[in-house]
């Protein structure tokens, strides 16, 4: 705006200079116009012409003053357009300094947030940091849980054999010792391999992992799985005796724990009466109707020790229960190892 007002402000000067150039010309000719018919007058004109002479030169002198008059006008006008100019030029710079300035305003506020989301970038991408080294201490943990399950598997295998009865030693009675059973515990993802695998004939077929199948179906679907494994078993196996492990308890989501409570009222309904089929359920993981934080790992859904120990305490009574076998009495600590000062017979205390 500034360029162009400049440049109207140019072409209106240069037509005022330019009318005032012609006018001082004009003037300037004018007295060499009248000397010039002085000397006309003198040598050619007849009196009788002197006094429309005169009269012309009048004019001309008349024409003279206009002309000044007119020309002091245009330059108080030049004067006039200039300070106007003057004054319209420092008004934009003005304008420019105002709009630079504000522009600085915009360009250092923009700076600083950028700054800041910097940082919070660079914060955020720690905080992944963090949390990826936490998922992989967490998927770590469920590996030796896994694996910790795996020998609770072995645990329980081994501590049915030794639960097993044995005769009492008379002399000269010599009673055949019962034969071992067999059991058969796998999880619902990888008994189909079992199934056509296994080439003995078990006694009881021991059925837990239904939690990790909330995951991925709908509780329909898994107690229709779990009636075709019971089916094919039992087919193959016709006197099998089977124990189904109700879903332990979780905290990861209440529609996996609304939905494990599904399960176990609809297992309880679907296999309820009938034969060699027993449940080993695991209310006593709950407080008030609501999983015990107190039993579950980190992340809410696997057990920690001391809920594995529990989980191992129902399904044992369950299998005990389905091949009749009593349950062992509750170990209690001697009072040999409860005092530190023993004697020196065996199995004797000296006080």
């Amino acid at each position: 705006m500034v360029i162009k007002l400049e440049s109207s402000n140019s072409f209106n000067t240069e037509k005022i200079l330019k009318a005032v150039t012609d006018c001082e010309k004009a003037i300037e000719n004018i007295p060499q116009s009248i000397k010039q018919l002085k000397l006309t007058a003198v040598e050619t004109i007849q009196p009788a012409d002197v006094t429309a002479l005169k009269k012309k030169v009048q004019l001309l002198e008349d024409e003279i003053q206009s002309l000044k008059s007119q020309l002091q006008t245009e330059k108080g006008n030049n004067v006039l357009l200039q300070e106007q100019f003057n004054s319209a030029i420092k008004n934009e710079q003005s304008m420019l300094e105002d709009t630079r300035n504000q522009i600085k305003l915009m360009v250092s506020s923009n700076n600083n947030e950028i700054d800041f989301k910097s940082k919070r970038l660079e914060e955020k991408n720690e905080e992944i940091t963090q949390l990826t080294s936490s998922l992989n201490i967490v998927k770590k943990k469920l590996d030796e849980a896994q694996d910790e399950i795996l020998q609770l598997k072995s645990n329980i295998s081994a501590s049915l054999d030794e639960a097993t009865p044995r005769s009492s030693q008379k002399e000269v009675v010599r009673e055949v010792p019962p034969a071992k059973p067999k059991l058969l515990f796998v999880g619902t993802s990888n008994i189909q391999e079992f199934i056509s695998t296994f080439t003995d004939t078990p006694d009881m077929l021991v059925l837990h992992s239904l939690t990790n199948d909330l995951k991925t179906k709908q509780p329909t679907q898994c107690i229709d799985r779990l009636f075709d494994i019971v089916s094919e078993a039992s087919s193959k196996w016709p006197l099998l005796k089977c124990v189904i492990s109700f879903t332990t308890p979780r905290r990861d989501s209440i529609t996996n724990f609304t939905n494990a409570q599904i399960i176990k009222a609809l297992l309880k309904q679907k296999f309820s009466g009938i034969d060699n089929i027993y449940f080993a359920d695991h209310t006593n993981m709950l407080v008030n109707g609501n999983p015990n934080d107190n039993l579950l790992c980190e992340d809410k859904i696997h057990l920690n020790d001391k809920g594995i120990s529990i989980l191992a305490s129902n399904i044992k009574r369950a299998i005990h229960t389905g091949l009749h076998i009593p349950l062992p009495p509750a170990r209690s600590r001697s009072k040999s190892r409860q005092r530190p000062n023993r004697g020196r017979g065996r199995g004797r205390d000296y006080e």
